[in-house]
């Protein structure tokens, strides 16, 4: 909690198989990979952070059981500004995230999932995206300029997508 992470050679902040972790308010700027990687963790809370210019995702959760990825400001990532990926019971809410190269924010193969009041803004391709996964809840975001879709669902079952503004998308809104 309250740290500045600059110009790391890997991912900033690397949490792996923890339970009950806390990371916020953290700086995060030039991470060659992941600006935040969280991986094989349970209770794991992500929020209030700043992350900038990650050379892959800005903020990840892959095999999180019970994650919550709030507040956070994410600009400038080489992939997807948040990704959530082969994890259950997650909410991804109240975050800002612009300039991703890829997708704003990515929900793939997961499960319980809910993105809620999220203002995603030049996507280089989705503003979200969600494939493969199930019981997914998309609603309340505001998804601006996106190079492609503004939500994007594939390959999914029982997906709600719901009181979200779209504007601007080149493709599909």
């Amino acid at each position: 909690t309250g740290n500045t992470v600059s110009l790391s050679g890997a991912n900033g902040i690397y949490a792996h198989d923890v339970t009950g972790a806390d990371i916020s308010t953290n700086s995060v700027t030039g991470s060659a990979n992941d600006g935040i990687l969280v991986v094989d963790a349970n209770a794991v809370s992500v929020a209030d952070n700043t992350v900038l210019l990650s050379g892959n995702d800005g903020i990840s959760l892959d095999n999180v059981n019970l994650g919550q990825v709030t507040g956070n400001g994410v600009t400038g990532s080489g992939n997807n500004g948040i990704s959530v990926a082969n994890s259950s019971l997650v909410d991804v809410d109240g975050n800002t995230v612009t300039g991703s190269l890829n997708d704003g924010i990515s929900v793939v193969d997961s499960n319980l999932v809910n993105v809620a009041n999220n203002d995603v803004l030049l996507s280089g391709n989705n503003g979200v995206t969600v494939a493969g996964s199930n019981l997914v809840s998309v609603a309340t975001n505001t998804v601006t300029g996106s190079a492609n879709d503004g939500i994007a669902v594939s390959d999914s079952s029982l997906v709600d997508v719901d009181g979200n503004t779209v504007t601007g998308s080149l493709n599909d809104g």
